[in-house]
């Protein structure tokens, strides 16, 4: 009990000692009694030399490694999203042609086999190996020359042409693009690899405006609509 009064006591010896320093005093206090002498010591330790406690330190690395995480995240989303941007329209695509103030012209068309867009008023319009902004362009000047004056014209795709996959994977064919998909996922799609299959690289055979391109490709590689995806055999 006379130890607990001490500890009771030192907030006043703190007071009285406080105008002596340049700053009060703050810090840690402990409490020993020697039963020998009868003599209870306290010794205080000031903040500066206390450790802080692991828990705060913790916590910052925890805030940190949640801030990579996120950074991380969005960046692989931003990938696999980027490849859409400059995407070239080709068989198969299916869209959506809207020219505000003239419901007649607007529609969904889908570019047949030859890579044409059967379009009202225009007839025939090349779209293969077009991006979207390319063809809204080209409708909308063609309107303007010919037709509609200053039209303003919104284009969107609703179905992308589908993506293709051969080789040693369980289940070879064409399948439905989907948003974000890359050789992996397009990989689980088909049914998985074989066991006589080579996972890493694989072929990817991608429609440019130049010409089609054989790209040697990781599986987190984004897939676009069209994409032909090769999975070779290895040889042991």
């Amino acid at each position: 009990m006379a130890v607990c009064g001490v500890f009771r006591e030192f907030r006043f010896i703190r007071r009285a000692l406080s105008p002596i320093f340049r700053s009060p005093i703050r810090g840690q206090a402990s409490c020993v009694k020697n039963h020998d002498s009868n003599v209870t010591r306290i010794t205080v330790r000031p903040y500066n030399s206390v450790k802080k406690p692991v828990m705060f330190k913790s916590i910052a690395t925890s805030l940190i490694l949640f801030c990579v995480a996120m950074f991380a995240v969005a960046g692989g989303v931003s990938a696999q999203t980027a490849g859409l941007e400059d995407y070239r329209l080709g068989p198969g695509d299916r869209l959506k042609v809207t020219v505000f103030g003239h419901p007649q012209e607007s529609g969904e068309f889908e570019i047949d086999g030859s890579g044409n867009l059967a379009y009202p008023l225009l007839g025939r319009v090349p779209a293969r190996g077009r991006t979207l902004p390319d063809l809204q362009e080209f409708i909308r000047a063609e309107l303007d020359k010919r037709f509609i004056v200053d039209p303003r014209i919104s284009i969107e795709v609703l179905n992308y042409r589908p993506f293709y996959i051969y080789g040693e994977v369980n289940r070879a064919g064409s399948y439905p693009f989907v948003s974000g998909l890359t050789i992996r996922r397009a990989v689980a799609i088909a049914g998985g690899f074989t066991r006589r299959a080579r996972r890493e690289p694989v072929t990817l055979i991608r429609e440019r405006q130049k010409g089609v391109e054989k790209i040697s490709s990781a599986l987190d590689i984004p897939v676009l609509p069209g994409d032909i995806i090769e999975v070779p055999r290895r040889l042991f």
